[in-house]
């Protein structure tokens, strides 16, 4: 990567003014510090789309963990600066002393960087494994729904739908989730909620966001709580509280006891205890 002292000296042979190797040279000599500024430009764009998905991904899923919210990448571009500085410390401090050559610890920062884009990239799933699930009969069947409804359905970029949509689709909504309880899959998701009620997944998102001021994650984990605290009412000893979470729907026990937390404001054991006294 660095220039050669002695062009017409070296190995490759003597080259000409105008050759290829002449015109890319500034190029090849700037080279570690073209590679660092475009790094850093697409740490830059890695951190957008990571913020875009971040907030995209509450209207999908109902469950929020590192491997969904894809928080660890954040490691990456994190490590990249880490190992630069200790690169320049070295080359400034240690370059000209016999303990390693610069270059080694070039070589070594690449190495831990692949490792860790290896390591934390072999343990990510999917996130997204959802396909089109709307025919076109589908969209006009809609449960029922008036026939200005079933047109407004049928066009994906609707930014706007009328009140009696909305209530409708409120209420039938409702009456789905506290009957079936589709919220007990750790996996539900707004496109199986939009294939059950027969609605686009872009309408149903409008419909929470527009008639009851959530998004779909929030939306589901409140029935998920309420379930969790009907069945501690019920006092079942046998079962603990972890494990009533996991029967509700939820995946992890550090969100459950922060979605509990700020929902009724106490622990659930706290919820518990109180319970029995009453």
């Amino acid at each position: 990567m660095m220039p050669q002292p002695d062009r017409i000296n070296s190995d490759v042979g003597p080259t000409s003014q105008t050759s290829l190797t002449d015109f890319f040279e500034p190029l090849l000599h700037y080279f570690g510090l073209i590679s660092v500024l475009i790094f850093i430009a697409y740490s830059i764009a890695t951190i957008y789309t990571l913020k875009k998905h971040q907030t995209n991904i509450l209207g999908i899923l109902s469950q929020y963990d590192n491997q969904i919210s894809l928080k660890w990448i954040y490691l990456l571009p994190l490590s990249f600066v880490s190992l630069t500085l200790l690169n320049v410390f070295y080359e400034s401090y240690f370059a000209s002393s016999n303990y390693l050559d610069p270059v080694t610890i070039h070589l070594a920062s690449f190495f831990i960087f692949i490792l860790l884009l290896c390591f934390f990239g072999v343990k990510q799933k999917p996130i997204f494994r959802f396909k089109k699930q709307f025919s076109e009969k589908e969209l006009t069947d809609n449960c029922g729904l008036t026939l200005e409804a079933s047109n407004a359905l049928n066009d994906e970029t609707t930014t706007h739908l009328n009140d009696e949509f909305i209530s409708q689709t409120i209420k039938t909504m409702q009456t789905y989730m506290q009957n079936e309880k589709p919220f007990c899959d750790p996996d539900f998701s707004v496109y199986s909620l939009a294939k059950a009620l027969n609605i686009p997944r872009r309408s149903l998102s409008l419909v929470l966001n527009t008639g009851l001021s959530k998004n779909f994650y929030q939306y589901v984990n409140d029935f998920r709580i309420e379930e969790v605290k009907q069945k501690l009412a019920n006092q079942d000893e046998k079962s603990t509280i972890l494990d009533i979470a996991y029967e509700a729907g939820f995946k992890s026990k550090s969100s459950f006891n922060s979605l509990f937390k700020q929902h009724c404001e106490v622990t659930p054991s706290q919820y518990r205890k109180g319970v029995k006294k009453r």
